[in-house]
């Protein structure tokens, strides 16, 4: 029973599929999509009737909602099966699960009469749900009701795509830095890209790079290729101080719940085992199975299982998705990662994984996708020439070639140089690097022992090139 049990004043809506019979394979599919999208919208209750699904709103305005979104989810998921959907406003009688009463009748009635794609509104739903006034009314004589109804249909925009909804992550926005350097890398993943949207085939991409290389700012390059030809964009990134397992996929998962207009269905056929790691999950879809429980090593198999089934749904629509700081990853970042480079060619998945120099399990995992054929990227210092986009306009020419030296061409270094440069007025560059540069410096020795630490000072002493016997 309802708490809303008796006479309420509610909308009714009645959504059909006139072109999926009851034996259709995908006819349960469809209809749960239909409830998903009723139930995201406050359903008091939805209900399958006939060939049809019912829902009860407690406003005009959340039935028009969901109309609307019935006919975006139909457009992306199943565009070959618009639904015909009816829209009513009155006062229904909720009892034992069900509604019923003339406002039910008229909405069924309405959605019987229209075409494939349209959606019928009575007059009484258009009035209480804020609608446009100007919509033409057409008085009809539905069957089993006495009186004529007035109704329109109701206008809806094209679902956007899911590269729009998903958009860029705020670690691939574009930078108001120049951009120097790096274009052969950046032509070789644009045609990567390109394979990608014209015929679905995907790749993996290792980047690797010392801190500062420039490997942000080329990624950001490659998902505003991306974007452009209307691939979505995952990204996570590993993080030095993070306890939780699979950190930078669950941040994907995240996104694609947050925004992904497909629903549910973008998270893949066993999404209810996500919620071990994502557990907002079930609170959006509360439709979805439970995690399984059992042993340690099952549960952790299920929720790779289901990983995988994300990934291979990531790749039906074409994707890009982006590992950065790989060299932090946690074991089961790996696993993930390493399931997503072997479906990546097969299902429409580019894999970019991005990370320093590193040893380990990461590196292990960099050695075997080189040897399986991804696209091996590694940055190398700028050339002065490179240097030189990243000076201002009219600075003296041979600054950049005393950048380049004092920097040997990292892009990070070449811009904290120029800061410091500025902000003491030495014009001709001598000036020593900031702060910034030696914490970067700092924190990249800091993990190594003190025997070679004791080694880098002496080297550090004797410039950059020497007798390594001398050392």
């Amino acid at each position: 029973m309802f708490a809303t049990d008796g006479v309420q004043l509610c909308s009714v809506l009645f959504a059909l599929h006139p072109s999926v019979p009851s034996d259709h394979p995908s006819r349960g599919a469809i209809e749960a999509a239909d409830t998903e999208i009723t139930n995201d919208h406050g359903a008091l209750l939805t209900r399958r009737l006939g060939t049809g699904v019912l829902a009860c709103f407690r406003s005009a305005s959340a039935g028009i909602a969901a109309a609307r979104a019935l006919q975006q989810r139909a457009q992306l998921l199943y565009p070959d099966h618009p639904p015909t959907i009816g829209l009513n406003a009155g006062e229904v009688l909720l009892a034992d699960d069900d509604n019923m009463g003339m406002t039910t009748v008229v909405a069924a009635r309405l959605a019987q009469t229209g075409t494939p794609g349209t959606c019928l509104v009575s007059d009484l739903a258009l009035e209480f749900g804020g609608a446009p006034h100007d919509l033409p009314l057409s008085a009809l004589q539905l069957k089993g009701v006495p009186y004529p109804v007035h109704a329109a249909r109701l206008p809806w925009s094209p679902a956007p795509t899911v590269a729009d909804a998903l958009g860029l992550p705020p670690a691939l926005q574009p930078s108001s830095e120049p951009f120097a350097g790096r274009r052969t890398e950046l032509d070789s993943v644009q045609q990567r890209i390109e394979a990608l949207a014209n015929s679905g085939t995907g790749g993996v991409v290792a980047l690797v790079g010392e801190p500062g290389a420039g490997k942000s700012a080329l990624l950001a390059r490659i998902a505003s290729v991306a974007g452009q030809l209307n691939i979505p964009v995952l990204y996570g990134r590993c993080d030095e101080y993070a306890s939780l397992a699979y950190a930078p996929v669950t941040e994907m998962v995240r996104r694609v719940l947050q925004r992904d207009p497909r629903g549910s269905v973008a998270l893949g056929p066993s999404a209810g085992e996500l919620a071990r790691v994502v557990p907002e999950l079930r609170q959006r879809f509360p439709q979805l199975a439970q995690p399984v429980s059992s042993d340690a090593d099952t549960e952790r198999t299920l929720l790779i299982d289901a990983f995988r089934g994300w990934l291979q749904q990531c790749g039906a629509n074409g994707s890009v998705l982006v590992v950065d700081d790989l060299h932090w990853a946690d074991p089961g970042t790996l696993t993930v990662l390493a399931e997503a480079c072997a479906l990546a060619r097969s299902c429409g998945l580019l894999v970019i994984a991005a990370s320093r120099p590193t040893t380990g399990a990461a590196n292990d995992l960099l050695v075997d996708l080189r040897r399986e054929g991804a696209l091996d990227l590694r940055l190398q210092g700028l050339a002065s020439t490179d240097v030189a986009e990243l000076l201002p306009t009219g600075a003296d020419p041979a600054l950049a070639d005393r950048l380049h030296r004092q920097s040997n061409g990292n892009p990070f270094f070449v811009r904290e140089l120029l800061r410091t440069i500025n902000a003491a007025g030495d014009v001709a560059g001598d000036g020593a690097a900031d702060e910034s540069v030696r914490q970067v410096v700092l924190r990249r020795i800091g993990g190594l022992n003190e025997a070679t630490r004791a080694l880098l000072s002496a080297a550090a002493v004797m410039g950059l090139s020497f007798d390594a016997l001398l050392l």
